[in-house]
């Protein structure tokens, strides 16, 4: 489980997406997630792999279109090691698939973009959702600015 932690690291530095209001998406939408592999933690000595408990297996650079989705804020991984959900920062969902090639990821498959939902059902656009925590169906999405956590029931569903 350790290896993850790094993985997961890099995961998120390394998503880099940027709505427009306008671009958000009104509901799910698929996506195409292109992706560059990141082959060492230290380029300067890229044979280092373990860091204490951790060992570092790969990460990955995404780029998507449109570039309207904001910054990942807080990842959840299911403990299948593949699939995932995240939430931007500026109120998107986003869920998937990890690909491996010889147990280093590869790529992102199966790629869903959808608006978090306020109480009444609508898009959220002007919420800087800066977290995500998981309690078995249970997720707690933190907002910045309004010091604000909702709780949602969850499922993973792939």
């Amino acid at each position: 489980m350790a290896y993850f932690r790094v993985l997961w690291i890099l995961f998120i530095a390394g998503i880099s997406f940027s709505f427009t209001q306008a671009e958000q998406p009104a509901q799910e939408v698929a996506i195409t997630v292109s992706s560059t592999p990141i082959p060492a933690f230290q380029t300067d000595n890229p044979s280092q792999v373990r860091f204490g408990a951790l060992e570092f297996r790969g990460g990955l650079v995404l780029t998507s279109s449109p570039k309207s989705l904001g910054g990942i804020s807080g990842l959840r991984v299911h403990p299948d090691g593949e699939h995932f959900l995240a939430v931007s920062d500026r109120a998107i969902w986003f869920r998937g698939r990890i690909v491996y090639e010889d147990n280093r990821p590869s790529g992102i498959a199966d790629a869903i973009a959808a608006p978090v939902l306020d109480g009444e059902g609508k898009p959220a656009p002007r919420w800087d959702t800066e977290s995500i925590a998981e309690d078995a169906n249970t997720l707690y999405l933190g907002l910045a600015r309004t010091n604000s956590i909702f709780r949602l029931d969850f499922a993973w569903k792939g």
